[in-house]
This record gives C-alpha cells, sequence and structure tokens, in this order.
C-alpha cells in the first residue's frame, strides 16, 4: 500500500507523481489575438481556406522579407504564414517604424522585424504562385520560397495596421 499511494524515495507515486520535476511551459499566445482569421493560423493545411476572406487582430510579426512580404503567427504558436501588402499599404519598408531613409529596417540585417511587433490584418487567402514567380515579385529568399511552397497559400493584404490597445 505505501509504495502505490506514496512510492518510495524520490519516485513521488504514481498517484502524485514526481513534484518536484520542472513543469514544461505551455506555449499560448498573448490573449489578444482575435478575429475569425484565428482559425485559419490554427491549422496545418490552409488549402482549404483558399479564396476566403481573413481577419486578425494582435498578430505577432515574425520577420520581413523584401519590400512588401511579411511573415506572421509564429509567436502565438502557430506556423508562420506570409502577407503580402498592397503597393499602396502605408507599412511599406520607408514608412514602417524603425526603418532608415533607403526602405531597410532600422536593424539593416534582412529578416530582422522593424519596431511594429503586432500588426491588424484584413485580406484574403490566396494560393501561392509558383516559385520562380514569387521570389521575382516579392523579392523573397530561397529559404522564405521555400516555406511559402510547403505552405502553398499567402494572404492578400487588403488593410494592414500597427495593432492597437483595444
Amino acid at each position: 500500500f505505501w509504495y502505490a499511494g506514496f512510492g518510495w524515495g524520490d519516485s513521488g507515486g504514481w498517484i502524485w507523481g514526481n513534484r518536484n520535476a520542472a513543469v514544461p511551459a505551455a506555449v499560448t499566445n498573448d490573449g489578444e489575438l482575435s478575429g475569425p482569421g484565428v482559425a485559419i493560423l490554427e491549422v496545418a493545411n490552409k488549402q482549404d481556406y483558399v479564396g476566403q476572406p481573413f481577419e486578425v487582430r494582435n498578430v505577432s510579426v515574425d520577420h520581413w522579407s523584401g519590400n512588401r512580404a511579411v511573415w506572421i503567427g509564429s509567436r502565438h504558436s502557430f506556423l508562420p504564414i506570409l502577407l503580402i501588402l498592397s503597393a499602396s499599404s502605408p507599412l511599406t519598408p520607408a514608412a514602417r517604424p524603425g526603418a532608415t531613409g533607403n526602405g531597410q529596417p532600422a536593424a539593416s540585417v534582412p529578416g530582422a522585424p522593424a519596431t511594429v511587433q503586432l500588426l491588424d490584418v484584413t485580406g484574403r487567402i490566396m494560393k501561392a504562385p509558383p516559385t520562380a514567380q514569387a521570389q521575382q515579385q516579392w523579392s523573397l529568399s530561397d529559404d522564405d520560397v521555400n516555406q511559402l511552397e510547403d505552405e502553398g497559400v499567402y494572404i492578400q493584404a487588403t488593410t494592414v495596421r500597427p495593432a492597437t490597445k483595444r
């Protein structure tokens, strides 16, 4: 009975387990991520959502890739998805907070995030174009193109704004 209920030594028994063991930290979002697009971020296969509208608030910026491309969502424990900004987006590289006058992020390191860390996004889920076309159109790196090919989809943004606290 003693072993079954309490075990001996440092085992802690099978009823209580080892109470001294480190509990792994849970992976969670920041609690502010919201909107109908969250369901799309959560699924691994996003192909079924091609053509569907997308909207999220307070989504994390993973990294900026090129002039109009941004990876979002990975800090919320989702696979990142590529967001393509419209040519008229106010978040062009030169207008992003922390950017330099030459259109590069202040850190001047490709892929380094500007100071905008959360975005409010509306757009539409689109089928990814062929890799050569995506690389040419959006100035994506080989790694970015490979990830886009794996995902099979991207978000064509309608509006993108730095997130504001509500």
